[in-house]
């Protein structure tokens, strides 16, 4: 069996925290898998909607409260699975995060990502095992997310050390 050195992943962006957890909910409920979800943004945006914040941490990392957010922080950070502390810090600010993405995805995407973050709003990835998970996870996104559903490939090594997912 060949080695697939890349993660698949489902993007969406959401406006609002209670959006994503809507998402969230659904994904679970069809069979994907709480741990291959991840929320990005600013850390003041997740502040500002601290008690849906918390659940969703609980939701995706099976933990309790989301610790200390602060309300005037730009730094873009992650509600993510995983053994280390929640939440993951992703990047000082939006435009660290944009310079990460252009690296990775077209600059017009890498953009618009960027600039939805720095806007408040929040991005949504699914990590995808098969073209099953792909369907499933793309129709529910575009039901409940604001505008398209881009799924991209990353390299492994990269997207686990760069953007703690």
């Amino acid at each position: 069996m060949e080695h697939n050195p890349h993660r698949r992943f489902a993007l969406a962006i959401v406006d609002n925290l209670e959006e994503a957890l809507t998402a969230i909910r659904q994904l679970v409920r069809s069979d994907l898998e709480p741990q291959t979800i991840s929320v990005l943004g600013q850390e003041a945006s997740f502040a500002g909607e601290r008690q849906t914040a918390d659940e969703l941490g609980r939701i995706v990392s099976r933990r309790g409260q989301v610790p200390n957010l602060a309300v005037d922080s730009n730094q873009i950070i992650c509600l993510a699975h995983d053994s280390g502390v929640l939440p993951k810090v992703i990047c000082e600010n939006s435009e660290l995060l944009g310079r990460k993405l252009r690296q990775r995805l077209s600059s017009q995407h890498a953009e618009r990502l960027t600039r939805a973050i720095a806007c408040g709003e929040f991005l949504l990835l699914v990590e995808l095992h098969s073209l099953i998970e792909e369907r499933t996870a793309t129709r529910i996104l575009l039901r409940h997310c604001r505008g398209s559903v881009e799924v991209h490939d990353f390299n492994a090594a990269e997207s686990a050390e760069e953007f703690h997912i």
